[in-house]
């Protein structure tokens, strides 16, 4: 526990390395330029806005899957 607070303590002094940025063009992954457009009939909600996730006693979303 005192060598976790140490090193807390010490990263708060000590800068964090950067990345060249000719090193960061080869060594990152390049985004897409490409836009994915899908049916819009074909993506339905999993569950209502009244909750996170899908629940089987909620009505709404039972009706939503269906």
């Amino acid at each position: 526990m005192i060598k976790y607070i140490i090193n807390k303590i010490k990263s708060l002094f000590i800068p964090k390395q950067q990345m060249d940025e000719h090193a960061e063009y080869y060594l990152k992954e390049k985004k897409s330029d490409i836009l994915v457009i899908e049916n819009e009939n074909s993506i339905k909600p999993k569950h209502c806005s009244g909750h996170l996730r899908f629940r089987k006693s909620c009505p709404r979303c039972q009706e939503l899957v269906a």
